[in-house]
C-alpha cells in the first residue's frame, strides 16, 4: 500500500465526570496516520446505501492505527466514517462530507 497522504482520525476522551455519572467535559483528540486514497466506486456506494453522493471516498489505514473512530480529517476537510471493514492488515474507512462536523 501506497501510504504517502497523511489523515487525522478524531475521537472525544472524557475527561470528568460529576457525582451522578454524567459526562462533565470531554476533548477531542486527533491521531496523525498514514494512508492511501481513492475514489469509492458507484458500487460501493449503492451497497452502503449512499448512491448519489459525489465526494464519498475511501482511506485506507492500517488496522493497527483504526480504533473505530466516526470522524476523520482529510486536507482540512472533516468527514463522516460510513463503513470501515478490514482486509488483511488495512481497514478501508468509507467516508463522505456530512454537514455539521
Amino acid at each position: 500500500m501506497d501510504r504517502s497522504d497523511v489523515c487525522y482520525l478524531i475521537s472525544k476522551s472524557v475527561s470528568g465526570r460529576d457525582a451522578y455519572g454524567r459526562q462533565t467535559k470531554s476533548e477531542e483528540v486527533r491521531k496523525q496516520v498514514f494512508c492511501n486514497v481513492r475514489t469509492a466506486t458507484h458500487k460501493e456506494k449503492v451497497e452502503n446505501g449512499i448512491e448519489g453522493v459525489q465526494n464519498a471516498f475511501t482511506l485506507s489505514v492500517f488496522k493497527y492505527d483504526y480504533s473505530g473512530e466516526s470522524t476523520v480529517e482529510y486536507n482540512g476537510k472533516r468527514y463522516a466514517v460510513y463503513d470501515a471493514p478490514e482486509f488483511n492488515d488495512l481497514v478501508r474507512l468509507y467516508i463522505q462530507e456530512e454537514k455539521g462536523i
